[in-house]
Parts: C-alpha cells; sequence; structure tokens
C-alpha cells in the first residue's frame, strides 16, 4: 500500500517537473525567436 502511494507521489512529481520543463523550454523559444525577429 505505501509503496503504491509513493509511486503514485513520484509519478506526479515527475509529471510535473517535466511539464514545468517543457513550458520553460517554450518560453525560451519564443523569446529567441522574438530576439530575432526584432
Amino acid at each position: 500500500m505505501a509503496s503504491s502511494v509513493a509511486r503514485l507521489a513520484l509519478y506526479i512529481f515527475t509529471a510535473r517537473a517535466y511539464l514545468f520543463y517543457s513550458y520553460l523550454h517554450v518560453v525560451l523559444l519564443l523569446k529567441i525567436i522574438d530576439l530575432f525577429h526584432s
């Protein structure tokens, strides 16, 4: 029981970290594109 809860928590944490990382990459890419177009 405890191991499944820990695994679920780890999965949620990993998914959130991955989404945040992807979001940062998109923002960085948009800033770079904006720099080149100005």
